[in-house]
């Protein structure tokens, strides 16, 4: 009897977890679902603290950022044909409160401009699923958010 009572306790547990959505995906490092190429679905700016935030999608709709398994990357622009290559690395920075610990993902990269100077960008994600990429930036007084789509 108490056999039956742990298997269907296990095939419960099962279920469950199928039930939930987990996905081989879930259990990724976040270096790895980084990895492809993404557009922007949805971008807002909040011009300083107390500024509403403004729709500025139109500003990124043409691009594309391409984030390779070796650390290269390159962002399109399908307007202008314009390509740029560079380098991204991920990082966790871990943070404490009284009862656990939990990660904050930081995303730079940056790309080589005709100049010899760089463009760098510093993104703090906020999660990473398998069609969506969440992350904002600080530039500034300047807040933007983003919402990307894989490719």
């Amino acid at each position: 009897m108490k056999k039956s009572i742990y298997l269907f306790g296990a095939l419960f547990l099962s279920l469950l977890l199928i039930g939930s959505g987990c996905t081989k995906y879930s259990f990724m490092k976040m270096e790895d679902k980084v990895i492809g190429t993404w557009t922007f679905e949805k971008a807002t700016l909040r011009p300083g603290t107390f500024k509403p935030p403004m729709d500025v999608t139109k500003n990124f709709k043409n691009l594309e950022f391409t984030f390779n398994s070796d650390g290269t990357s390159i962002v399109y622009n399908n307007h202008t044909k314009e390509t740029k290559n560079g380098y991204w690395k991920m990082y966790a920075i871990e943070e404490y409160d009284e009862e656990n610990s939990s990660y904050q993902y930081i995303l730079k990269f940056q790309y080589n401009l005709p100049d010899r100077k760089k463009e760098t960008y510093v993104w703090d994600i906020e999660n990473i699923t398998a069609k969506r990429f969440r992350a904002h930036e600080t530039i500034g007084n300047d807040n933007y958010n983003y919402v990307l789509l894989r490719k």
